[in-house]
């Protein structure tokens, strides 16, 4: 068996990760996040900082450490997805610079703004590798966006990038490298190893194999890794305590803060039963001003700052949606606004929804603070529209609010008080309001993701399809709004 550099990884996170990974990978959850989208992104972005560089192409192990021998033969240019195998390891490096025909430098490239030690640990196995494939290591560097960068005219992508020499470190790791390497062996051809569950599920990154050994360790429907908002540190303590079910919890003494107490009777209801405090309600119902704008912003980010005046990771928003309601449960008007991808969508955004929501006009929206910060964000890059877009940020109410406080919670929303699940909590029987139903996009993710890559589909019957998708999962931010605000207007009605 050939250890591989994920290998590695995934044996430094869980042996039982790294054993089921060899031997049962059909077990993993399929676990795609962003962040592997913008790793991708930046390490292209990477590759222009050194323009005479040659890429190896994707292909099998053995014929990508072939093209790369061939490489280096020719000459001492930068090398990406330079491929290298030794003594049973193999490791692609994603830029190899070389001094001569046996010694080179590795570049690690990583999209987040610091150095992390598990990108030490990579980093040091690609070192250990490398040498054992006969090469001398030099120089071995982290290459990150830079903190603090700003792209005002133009992209600079040498001052976008930072490189650490992190050599010393490197050397000072690699004796353990070995060790690891003898142990994960073993565990592979072993079997299956007990391991119980803790914190290595989750850091440095979610383990793909994480729900199958929930299943194994009897974890209960209703336990504490349903708390909302408990840090996974403290669920993962609990556990070990053996406060594990919804009564192990209700007995757990000062193990609890007063807050989580209540989250713990929440999900102690039964199926069917709600809890309704109507005074607390009447009061934030009472306090809502009418025409009420119900407003949900969508939003992307990028590692690589694409626009001017931006930064990495900076929140751009690209969509909106507004259902406008003139009195309480009264008939609703909508308007929307997507951005043509490409463009900087922040100007045209923010023109048109000061021309959508009038001056002193009262919104709302779910989980408020965003909503604001983007309005306030936007009046400092437009001063000209200041007046209009803090008018909307200062006015805006958050119907957050009563499920927070648990001034309204049902059992179904299983400790939550998001509008992913308020919503199929309250108005559960309207299928219209179902997110899983809507075609193509059904979250927040997945919006920011197919916005941010709009801009690469070439046929106009695709673009208009991924559009209309986009369009439906943001109008129905705003509907739920509406029609959980009837439903708490019906619960002081009875």
């Amino acid at each position: 068996m050939v250890i591989s550099k994920s290998k590695y990884m995934r044996g430094c996170q869980c042996s039982k990760a790294l054993w089921l990974s060899v031997n049962k990978p059909e077990l993993a959850d399929e676990i795609q996040t962003i962040s592997t989208q913008q790793g991708d992104e930046v390490g292209e972005c990477a590759r222009t900082y050194f323009p005479d560089a040659i890429t190896i192409p994707l292909d099998r192990t053995v014929e990508m450490t072939n093209q790369t021998t061939a490489a280096i033969q020719t000459g001492r240019r930068p090398i990406c997805e330079a491929t290298f195998m030794g003594d049973g390891l193999s490791c692609s490096c994603d830029i190899v610079v070389m001094h001569d025909k046996k010694s080179l430098d590795i570049i690690e490239v990583k999209s987040s703004m610091s150095i992390k030690d598990r990108q030490l640990d990579d980093v040091c196995f690609q070192a250990y590798v490398v040498t054992q494939a006969g090469y001398d290591v030099q120089n071995v560097f982290l290459m990150h966006p830079t903190q603090g960068y700003a792209y005002v005219d133009s992209f600079d992508v040498h001052a976008f990038f930072t490189l650490e020499n992190v050599t010393d470190i490197i050397k000072n790791k690699m004796p353990m490298i070995k060790d690891n390497i003898l142990t994960f062996t073993e565990i592979c051809s072993d079997q299956e190893p007990s391991c119980d569950i803790g914190m290595h599920c989750e850091k440095p990154y979610e383990c793909p194999f994480k729900e199958y050994c929930h299943q194994l360790h009897n974890i209960p429907e209703k336990s504490v890794f349903d708390i909302p908002g408990m840090a996974a540190s403290k669920k993962y303590s609990l556990y070990k305590a053996g406060m594990v079910s919804v009564e192990d919890l209700s007995n757990s003494g000062d193990a609890l803060t007063d807050k989580q107490k209540e989250l713990v009777k929440d999900l102690s209801l039964m199926p069917g039963e709600s809890i309704i405090r109507k005074a607390e309600l009447e009061k934030f119902l009472g306090a809502l001003h009418y025409p009420m704008y119900y407003l949900d912003f969508e939003s992307f980010q990028k590692a690589i700052p694409p626009f001017p005046q931006t930064h990495p990771y900076s929140q751009i928003p690209f969509q909106y949606s507004l259902h406008i309601q003139q009195y309480a449960v009264g008939p609703v008007e909508h308007r929307e606004f997507l951005a043509e991808a490409g463009k900087d969508p922040r100007r045209y955004l923010a023109e048109q929804l000061v021309r959508d929501i009038p001056m002193g006009a009262h919104a709302i929206a779910y989980n408020s603070s965003f909503e604001k910060t983007v309005c306030r964000k936007l009046a400092e890059r437009f001063p000209d529209l200041k007046e209009g877009l803090h008018s909307i940020a200062n006015n805006m109410d958050d119907l957050l609010i009563p499920f927070k406080n648990k001034w309204v919670y049902t059992s179904s929303m299983r400790g939550s008080c998001s509008i992913k699940a308020v919503l199929p909590a309250l108005c559960g029987d309207d299928p219209s309001l179902d997110y899983h139903s809507l075609p193509g996009v059904q979250n927040g993710a997945q919006a920011s993701e197919t916005y941010g890559n709009l801009q690469f589909v070439e046929d106009a019957a695709e673009v208009q399809k991924i559009r209309d998708g986009l369009l439906l999962y943001c109008g129905l931010d705003t509907l739920a709004m509406v029609k959980i605000l009837e439903k708490l207007y019906s619960y002081i009605r009875k």
